[in-house]
């Protein structure tokens, strides 16, 4: 039996496991893998495993006595209830829709719902569906949360936290006065309805005082765990009476008819609270990493966009002599490895500061081949070493079986992509070190050692390409790098190639969001270029929390001055994430898209802070293209295929580039 679904909707929406020993206790019970178990832990009255659904209790089984009905001299509709189980009574329910129909047209209702005994949990659900149907509408709060808000930084991801009001289904303005006692159980209609000052509640005794976990009708959601049905509070359940009115003993319906027509009486009640975002608990530094990293897998296992299979939870390694923030790292990989996401990747942070830096060459896996195809402008560091030199031995070991280990630790969303995060790793190590390489040059085999070293541009990246981001070629193209091309230096580009009415945009590179202000210049009309999709918990007051899907379409918007071109677009596996967006911008309007596939790996990045030196970051969104294909672990359709090879590298040719220049020459 797997309870993690059970654990996920426990810590997403039930509004007590913010307290982390509340959690620390689930949890110890979780170990039992016994869902019965977790929501005893829990102790909350309105979270426990399902029963049976009610039997509905025929004319056969039982006399039909403890409810009744009349009508006063007035018109006022009075219907007596003395046992709850006669909402389960098929006489009562097929007589049902005519009292409906009778409180409808006298706009009020006594309702004398002062029980013999409390109800079973059978009575609930039926006394409820009852209470929904002849109760106004009463303005509710309701809550749509988008995704995740970043623990890290501000801007991350698509994501946010909604209220809106919404009135609740109701038979309209109905007023209606509640006869109860001791056994009538609290429940969110009539105390939501009184709220909207609908509703006079009476009662001849005392009534029982509802602590705030046991107000009947408040939102929940059901999880099946191996068959068992799981119900699961997920409202903090504060609505309760602020002054019940009090009747003597003995006063006539006739008498409660009076008081109701004073609209004067009305019974004030607290408002039902949602939590304003799902429940994910900021837990303190006290708590155990074993919480921390199962609240972590609730939260990408909940809301992943591409994570739709049961997650198998990730255990802490054990033994060992690291530290707790090591150990919960090392559990972490295997998050972000099973979540198969090219933005998902674990910081430990004092491995980050620990001077970790590659060898100033880029790498890349061509015909099967490790070859270096750029070097970062340090000659008397890369004394020795050209372009297109293949790499066969890293310290004396073959490449392959130096990567095998990085590879297991790396997540992906493409096979492709995968050997391309293992090429930008595989030479890393601390900064100042040499890295021994063993060196194929067109059969000539030999050896050379290359420090680590940081080399980065001004702007703090390390670049595809250099040069610079605008230039013309042969032939009148204009050439633009999305890799080294800003928003800021966009008018600059354009100066230089806004003349051209062919353009090649090389997105062979991560990007710097520069599409959103490039693509409208190439749009003659308003373009869907795609659409951006969201995973969104709703709650509802009255309605099962679930998740949907929030889906925003990417729109392109002409710019002043925009023309239509003749562009195609050079993309290979490291085009992803903004670039590999961008890329879909430009095929939607026309452009042809050359190269091999992109890395399928887009959306915001969302970041949890796990620990205080523990940072995981994901996906939090799927993109898809205007006719409805996720890019994710697929990447860009490619209208021309073309790929490089250590051959071309070596001698200076960019096969990619060469074919673009002989498409666009053609018309």
């Amino acid at each position: 039996m797997n309870v993690f679904p059970l654990l996920e909707r426990l810590v997403r929406w039930h509004p007590d496991t913010v307290d982390a020993r509340k959690l620390d206790s689930v949890l110890s019970a979780a170990a039992a893998d016994d869902p019965v178990a977790v929501l005893n832990a829990l102790g909350d009255p309105q979270s426990f495993p399902e029963p049976p659904a009610a039997r509905i209790v025929g004319e056969k089984d039982l006399v039909p006595t403890g409810w009744s009905s009349e009508t006063l001299t007035d018109g006022t509709p009075v219907i007596r209830v003395s046992d709850p189980s006669r909402f389960r009574d098929r006489l009562f329910l097929t007589a049902l829709p005519d009292y409906v129909r009778e409180i409808l047209t006298a706009r009020r209702l006594i309702l004398d719902l002062r029980f013999e005994r409390s109800p079973g949990v059978g009575d609930i659900d039926p006394i409820l569906d009852f209470l929904r149907r002849i109760t106004p509408g009463a303005d509710i709060a309701f809550r749509a949360h988008i995704g995740f808000a970043s623990e890290d930084r501000p801007d991350s991801g698509d994501y946010r936290s909604e209220w809106r009001q919404r009135r609740m289904p109701g038979a309209g303005k109905v007023a209606i006065a509640v006869l109860v006692n001791a056994n009538t159980p609290h429940m969110l209609p009539l105390v939501a309805a009184a709220r909207d000052g609908d509703l006079l509640l009476l009662t001849s005794d005392s009534a029982r005082r509802e602590s705030a976990n046991e107000m009947l009708g408040v939102p929940y959601t059901v999880v099946k765990v191996a068959g068992q049905s799981c119900r699961i509070r997920t409202a903090v359940s504060t609505l309760a009476l602020a002054q019940p009115i009090l009747i003597t003993a003995g006063t006539t319906y006739t008498a409660v008819a009076k008081r109701l027509s004073e609209s004067g009486e009305r019974t004030a009640v607290a408002a039902l609270r949602l939590p304003g975002a799902p429940n994910i608990p900021q837990l303190p530094d006290i708590a155990s990493v074993s919480v921390q990293l199962l609240r972590a897998q609730i939260v990408v296992a909940g809301m992943h966009p591409h994570q739709c299979k049961t997650w198998r939870v990730v255990s802490l390694p054990s033994g060992g002599r690291d530290t707790d923030a090591m150990r919960l790292t090392t559990a972490l990989r295997q998050v972000s490895v099973a979540l198969e996401d090219g933005h998902a990747q674990v910081l430990y942070r004092p491995l980050a500061g620990a001077g970790i830096v590659p060898a100033p060459v880029r790498l890349r896996v061509l015909d099967g081949q490790l070859t270096i195809v750029q070097r970062y402008g340090i000659p008397p560091l890369e004394a020795g070493i050209e372009l297109g030199d293949v790499i066969e031995t890293i310290n004396g070991a073959p490449w392959s079986k130096v990567a095998k280990p990085l590879a297991a630790e790396l997540s992906c969303s493409t096979p492709w992509a995968h050997t391309l995060y293992v090429c930008n790793r595989i030479l890393a190590g601390p900064s100042g070190g040499l890295i021994r390489l063993g060196i194929n040059r067109g059969g000539k085999r030999f050896a050379i050692e290359l420090p680590r070293i940081m080399t980065v541009a001004s702007d703090g990246r390390i670049h595809e390409r250099m040069g610079a981001p605008a230039r013309m070629l042969a032939g009148s193209v204009g050439y633009l790098d999305l890799d080294s091309l800003t928003p800021a230096g966009l008018s600059n580009a354009l100066a230089v190639v806004g003349q051209a009415g062919k353009w090649i945009i090389d997105a062979r590179g991560q990007g710097n969001m520069v599409a959103w202000d490039l693509a409208p210049q190439l749009a003659t009309k308003r373009t869907v270029a795609g659409v951006c999709v969201t995973r969104v918990d709703i709650a509802d007051v009255g309605a099962l929390p679930e998740t949907q899907q929030r889906r925003r379409e990417l729109v392109i918007e002409p710019a002043k001055g925009a023309r239509r071109r003749k562009v195609v677009v050079l993309v290979d596996e490291r085009t992803q994430s903004q670039s590999e967006v961008s890329a879909m911008f430009f095929k939607a309007l026309g452009a042809v898209v050359l190269g091999s596939r992109t890395a399928g790996t887009v959306g915001d990045v969302t970041d949890i802070q796990v620990h205080p030196d523990v940072r995981l970051s994901f996906s939090g969104q799927d993109v898809l293209t205007p006719r409805g294909v996720s890019l994710h672990g697929r990447g860009l359709d490619i209208d021309v295929q073309v790929r490089e090879t250590p051959a071309a590298v070596r001698s200076g040719r960019d096969l990619p580039l060469e074919a673009a220049l002989r498409i666009l020459s053609k018309g």
